[in-house]
């Protein structure tokens, strides 16, 4: 609803978008709605498959492969690009149904070529990327060495922070000094990312002497905006307000607090570089906290690779900290289900593989030192020192960590087989770890590499974790109230206690009700929705008596050990 107010004139895809969404802008744009979505690199060919569902993504009147733009005075042309990654390791599995991105640098040139020399409908050619920092760096040398234009400009996204960097033809401006000033160097590319979440603009100004043509760009500036000095448009706000109710209960909803790990005894958590038991989340001496993911382990990071592999009974778990995206010390300790998909916004489809000892090992030590660099700025906030963050940087589950702090792992076989979890996209080469690359490389040609619709995504292995635990501190909040009026035999749950309509099931209801007798507040329907799906293996939206007394069973089995 707020892209059909237009808030933006242009707009281009990018690595996470949604195409069914993708489809919706374009339509809206094409009804002279919303924002202009532009698409230069992936034109997909009308009959070059069978899947017509895709074929918006080559009509011009929907997503236009370029759009031109002039100057106040109409004089200068300038033609907008919008250039999609083509690194394969960007992407989420199956985007955009798999159609292929044609190479940016190709198709920059394939577009300069026919706007700006042979049909000259425009002057200057703009990039507008969705791409990593280095891939700019790429496009840019190739600017310099390939077209004429004395200064040129790459307006790009990804990076989750604002970036300003100068790539000079040190070559062409060797007479001169060299100089860190773009308009000292008379042959220069300036990269400009505002960031992630609109908190920033760009406010850019492209000056050109046009006392003779070609016309020349002369001057190029560029002002970081902070948008929360803006006020709000009431028009969007109204629009936001009316769907943030929803987000709001979300926003109060608890899905992890003290009693999601009150049972592990043996969880540790980190403060800084010290190690800590679960006994000092209890008594707030520590907290959970995903602040510089890229950097260092986190308890946040922790917590959930410890829940993961809990919840699939694997050796171990890790996840690249990019993954973790939320940035938040939770002082309580009590973190909210929108909180929770915050710290995991990305449908991170985790699969478990064998692996030996020294191969994850190996792993966690590449990614931490030697692994791919996060872009220029992207520190978190959080990095006072010189240590280079990141994005690969493997988080551990608390018992792994454990092991590698008290270096437990030399006294264990480096040959032993191990079931890890990890995110697919790290076999596949994403954040390009190279032991996890090659052991991709390897299940690939054994035929062991986990199938396509063989993964989980590790927001809901981590709220199945979480609810399994709410549902034991019910358990244990009933025991005691039982136990307070007669002997420890007697203080056992029932499920015919439970069963208010004695049909057999527990329904929604009767489990909200439970919820709010227990918990002392009425929970949300999609709570209670997720405390059903937690146990109900078959998957018919209500829990039988075989599955509560499962999970009643686990619980005891968790208890004796």
């Amino acid at each position: 609803e707020v892209l059909k107010e237009r808030i933006s004139e242009f707009s281009m895809l990018g690595s996470s978008h949604d195409e069914r969404k993708a489809k919706e802008e374009a339509e809206e744009e094409r009804q002279g709605k919303g924002t202009i979505v532009i698409n230069t690199n992936m034109r997909h060919e009308k009959n070059s498959t069978n899947d017509e569902s895709t074929s918006w993504l080559c009509d011009s009147s929907l997503i236009p492969p370029y759009s031109i733009v002039t100057t106040p005075c109409q004089t200068v042309k300038i033609a907008l690009l919008g250039l999609m990654s083509d690194e394969p390791t960007m992407f989420h599995d199956g985007a955009f149904r798999g159609i292929p991105i044609s190479n940016v640098l190709t198709t920059y040139e394939e577009y300069y070529q026919k706007l700006v020399v042979e049909q000259k409908l425009v002057d200057f050619v703009v990039p507008l990327t969705h791409q990593s920092l280095k891939r700019d760096v790429e496009l840019a040398n190739f600017i310099l060495q390939n077209n004429g234009d004395e200064k040129s400009i790459i307006i790009g996204g990804h990076e989750h922070h604002p970036i300003d960097k100068l790539v000079a033809d040190q070559e062409r401006d060797k007479k001169k000094e060299s100089s860190s000033s773009f308009d000292s160097n008379q042959h220069a590319v300036r990269i400009l990312k505002s960031g992630c979440d609109a908190q920033y603009a760009s406010l850019i100004d492209l000056e050109f002497d046009i006392s003779s043509k070609p016309y020349r760009t002369i001057k190029i500036t560029s002002r970081l905006v902070d948008m929360a000095t803006y006020a709000n448009s009431p028009r969007i706000q109204k629009i936001v307000d009316k769907h943030m109710s929803v987000i709001t209960k979300l926003e109060d909803e608890i899905i992890i607090d003290e009693s999601t790990y009150r049972n592990d005894e043996n969880m540790e958590v980190f403060g800084g570089s010290s190690l800590m038991s679960s006994s000092d989340l209890d008594s707030k001496n520590t907290c959970l906290s995903s602040k510089g993911t890229r950097l260092q382990q986190t308890s946040m990071g922790g917590f959930m690779c410890q829940a993961i592999k809990d919840e699939l009974e694997v050796d171990a778990c890790i996840i690249n900290g990019a993954t973790i995206k939320g940035h938040t010390t939770y002082d309580d300790n009590r973190v909210s289900y929108a909180q929770l998909k915050q710290e995991l916004p990305f449908p991170t489809k985790m699969v478990v593989v064998p692996m030996a000892r020294h191969e994850l090992m190996d792993a966690i030590e590449y990614s931490r030192n030697y692994g791919e660099a996060a872009a220029d700025g992207d520190f978190d906030g959080h990095n006072a020192t010189n240590v280079i963050p990141r994005k690969g940087y493997l988080q551990t589950d608390f018992d792994l960590h454990s092991e590698i702090v008290e270096k437990e792992y030399y006294y264990k076989d480096s040959a032993d087989i191990l079931t890890i979890a990890l995110p697919r996209n790290l076999l596949n080469g994403f954040c390009n770890i190279q032991p996890l690359v090659e052991l991709g490389d390897r299940l690939k040609e054994t035929n062991q590499f986990p199938d396509k619709d063989d993964y989980m995504p590790a927001l809901d292995i981590v709220l199945r974790y979480a609810c399994k635990a709410k549902w034991r501190e019910i358990a244990r909040m009933m025991q005691q109230n039982d136990a307070s009026g007669g002997d420890k035999e007697s203080a056992m749950i029932s499920f015919d206690d439970l069963d208010l309509n004695k049909d057999g099931v527990l329904d929604r209801y009767e489990i909200k009700t439970l919820m709010t007798q227990l918990l002392g507040y009425e929970p949300s329907d999609f709570a209670v929705d997720d405390m059903i799906a937690a146990i109900d293996d078959d998957k018919n939206g209500t829990i039988d008596r075989g599955e509560f007394s499962y999970l009643l069973a686990t619980m005891e089995r968790e208890r004796n050990l």
